[in-house]
């Protein structure tokens, strides 16, 4: 097997690579649909984060702690648990290899690594991150400084950043800017705070009949947006800006994909795209 030692003990009709919620619903779908399947999860973490409540945590609306449980609380009942992550897609042998060196075989496969955050390809923000009111809710590390940063705010500049690339959740940015927003307002220093909004897409949001609405609303606010920031491959533009707090992101990437080979044949049904989910996400 091109020198690879592995193990073929098992041959699951169904194997999910990716244990976080997108992998953990197909797995409990598939387990509830009262076909006869063998459905194993390849997932390396023994905790799962419930990622889209960040914002409310940023927002200072619930705990951090509240968003992490074990990963074995979630794996659904006779779905079987490989921890370990992928090393090699081999579709043309239905098989994929996990780091440890097992090959699991499948009939069905469904890659659903998530994402990681690529911090180092913005220069100097993984050492700012936390410190001096630069922050970010895309990460259980760094999420609640968001809160810490907006609470300690009484004057100055709020920066909430936007990329023109696709996101996790794009409307996360969004979200944070309008939970701070109203808490300047509720603390008393909304006179004393310029909220701005900077975005690199052409417009507020995407799709039209919330953009008209959040158009409307950010006139109404106050909220000084910005658009088509400047970014590149490794780095981003503050367009000179300075700020007091400064919402930030990083380049998404897919997570369990970087450094896994696929071994292709021409009329393979899986493809090996790996900067198809990757976005430049420094939000400037």
């Amino acid at each position: 097997m091109g020198g690879v030692e592995v193990s073929v003990n098992m041959h699951p009709r169904v194997l999910i690579v990716g244990g976080g919620t997108g992998g953990i619903t197909v797995a409990a779908r598939l387990a509830r649909s009262g076909r006869a399947l063998d459905i194993t999860v390849l997932e390396p973490s023994d905790r799962h984060y419930y990622q889209p409540l960040w914002t409310l945590v940023g927002g200072g609306a619930a705990r951090k702690e509240d968003t992490v449980r074990a990963e074995a609380d979630y794996i659904p009942a006779g779905v079987r648990w490989v921890r370990d992550r992928a090393r090699e897609f081999r579709p043309e042998q239905k098989l994929v290899i996990t780091a440890g060196g097992e090959a699991l075989a499948y009939d069905a496969l469904v890659v659903a690594p998530g994402i990681q955050i690529d911090w180092g390809k913005i220069d100097g923000l993984e050492g700012a991150l936390g410190r001096d009111g630069v922050c970010s809710n895309y990460s259980y590390e760094t999420v609640d400084s968001t809160w810490r940063f907006i609470r300690g705010l009484r004057g100055g500049r709020a920066i909430f950043t936007m990329p023109g690339t696709p996101v996790k959740c794009g409307g996360a940015p969004q979200k944070i800017m309008w939970l701070a927003e109203h808490h300047f307002r509720r603390a008393g220093v909304r006179d004393q705070v310029e909220v701005v909004y900077a975005s690199a897409g052409a417009k507020i949001f995407a799709v039209a009949k919330y953009a008209q609405t959040l158009a409307r609303l950010v006139v109404d606010g106050d909220i000084y947006v910005t658009g088509r920031v400047i970014q590149g491959a490794e780095t981003m533009v503050l367009a000179r800006k300075d700020f007091d707090n400064l919402d930030n992101n990083a380049p998404n990437n897919d997570v369990s994909l970087g450094g896994v080979s696929f071994v292709l044949a021409q009329a393979s049904t899986v493809n090996s795209r790996p900067s198809m989910n990757s976005s430049i996400s420094a939000r400037p």
